[in-house]
């Protein structure tokens, strides 16, 4: 592991519940705060951020999107050959930030969970199948308890795996599952809840048809029962999926189309709208990994992997999808730059002095040592946010 730290404030996680298990104290409203202008300030080293959420779009310099620089890197996982990481999610520590985990899915056929700390060192692993996509939400209150549940696809058994992650270990520990398979080709997920914060649902996207299947998670008889709400037929493959907690707005990657907005209610039916296309926008397939961020102000953007081009696409979700702005990641000493993403995740707030304004994580196709060609095995980068976007601090 080969670690680079630069010179960031923002928010915490929203809380979520299963239906039926106890209300849990200071769960958020129906609806983020009024949208507040932000801002872009000079960072302590002379940088400023590459996305403004006012104002024009910045022209790419010399044609090509603005870079950033990764702070740290992953290690690999145990054996790991070729392009196996895929999927990461983030668990930020309200009371000590520099504690926070990251977590990355391994979608080889013996894969499994990693949790790694701020400094990319893989402190504990799950062998669990073959992972498809990773999230996670704190403050689920199951069994008279408060736990940070993560969920993920098994690709190959075609069921949702489920875990509750201990920081002080840090562990996973597999929760007991009824009624939890999905559909036989599953190839990513994601976790959301609905607006009003009484509905905790799992996503789950087809490698082959397009489909989207949706399903309530509930607690029954000291077990999470997955039951199904809604069907999409998102058109073609899809991997990629994120929810905007605070609206209630579901994103979805159709890899060759586009980036479609849904709403996770599963009562709004089918309606979506694009919030851009590949050709005639600006994304390059595949598009793969989504990330949708808040801050305490109700600030929203949008990140996706557009990984035709080794680039991401960022959007203000609350001023009809606007694009913001284009960034690619690039080299920094040890560290290498990033191509072909997968996944991506980030989260605003502090998490120490590394990652003073918010993390975000994204999978790298392609892990190399400095001055090395050879196919390597994929990892993930950690990245400052406040290098794309400030947002606003709690």
């Amino acid at each position: 592991m080969r670690r680079k730290v630069a010179g960031a404030a923002v928010v915490g996680f929203a809380v979520l519940l299963l239906p039926g298990c106890g209300v849990v104290p200071g769960m958020p409203g129906g609806g983020p705060p009024a949208s507040t202008a932000v801002p872009t300030p000079t960072l302590p080293d002379g940088a400023r951020p590459v996305v403004s959420l006012t104002g024009d779009v910045p022209a790419p310099a010399d044609g090509r999107p603005a870079a950033i620089v990764p702070a740290a890197e992953t290690d690999l996982f145990p054996g790991a050959e070729g392009d196996v990481a895929d999927d990461p999610a983030i668990w930020r520590d309200l009371e000590h930030p520099e504690r926070s985990l990251v977590l990355g899915g391994n979608k080889a056929s013996d894969g499994g969970v990693g949790v790694f700390d701020l400094g990319g060192h893989l402190k504990h692993y799950a062998l669990s199948g073959r992972i498809g996509n990773l999230d996670l939400r704190p403050d689920v209150t199951l069994g008279g308890r408060s736990l940070i549940v993560v969920a993920a696809n098994d690709r190959d058994d075609a069921v949702l795996r489920l875990w509750s992650l201990d920081p002080a270990g840090p562990t996973l520990t597999p929760l007991a599952t009824a009624h939890a398979g999905t559909m036989p080709d599953s190839y990513g997920s994601c976790l959301g809840r609905s607006s009003d914060g009484k509905h905790l649902y799992a996503m789950v996207t087809q490698e082959n048809g397009g489909r989207l299947e949706q399903y309530e998670l509930a607690a029954r008889s000291g077990k999470v029962v997955a039951t199904k709400v809604r069907t999409l037929d998102v058109g073609s493959q899809a991997e990629g999926c994120a929810v905007d907690d605070a609206t209630g707005a579901m994103y979805v990657s159709e890899e060759q189309k586009a980036l479609w907005r849904y709403d996770v209610d599963p009562a709004s039916g089918s309606r979506r709208t694009a919030v851009d296309t590949v050709g005639g926008g600006h994304l390059a397939a595949d598009v793969e990994g989504v990330a949708a961020v808040r801050d305490a102000d109700g600030n929203g953007v949008v990140v996706v992997s557009s990984q035709g081009d080794s680039t991401y696409a960022v959007y203000d979700v609350d001023h009809g999808n606007r694009y913001r702005g284009s960034f690619r990641i690039t080299r920094d000493g040890a560290v290498d730059g990033v191509t072909r993403t997968d996944g991506v995740a980030a989260v605003p707030g502090s998490f120490g002095p590394d990652f003073p304004n918010g993390l975000l994580v994204v999978h790298d196709g392609e892990n190399h040592d400095e001055g090395s060609t050879d196919e390597a095995a994929s990892d993930f980068k950690l990245v400052r946010l406040d290098r794309v976007a400030t947002l606003s601090p709690r």
